[in-house]
């Protein structure tokens, strides 16, 4: 499910797989909506404070393996992540810098 105002450039990776997409909901809310009415779907935020420890999980393994690393590169994509190795990363280490890119193929950080 992508909706008219998101970037579409993730699309040709999916090519193949059994997906189906339409992109005729004009706002990422109505997409929502949308979504878990037609198949009874749940929606689950980025910054659902869950979602976040899941996601965040990943920095601890980077911390345990590299205990005095001091920069850590993060994707944005839907913030989640972002937000989860930030808060990871500074509980164990305040010093460590986290540095947040975002892609030109993912989803603006604006959502």
């Amino acid at each position: 499910m992508s909706p008219n105002n998101r970037i579409q450039g993730r699309l040709p990776r999916y090519a193949g797989w059994a997906l189906r997409s339409s992109f005729t909901v004009p706002i990422f809310d109505a997409a929502r909506q949308w979504i878990c009415a037609d198949v009874g779907g749940c929606y689950v935020s980025p910054t659902d404070r869950h979602l976040i420890c899941g996601v965040g999980t990943y920095d601890l393994q980077i911390m345990e393996s590299l205990p005095d690393v001091d920069t850590i590169i993060v994707p944005v994509g839907v913030e989640s992540g972002a937000c989860g190795v930030c808060i990871a990363a500074k509980s164990i280490n305040s010093k460590v810098e986290v540095i947040a890119f975002d892609s030109q193929y993912g989803p603006p950080v604006d959502n």
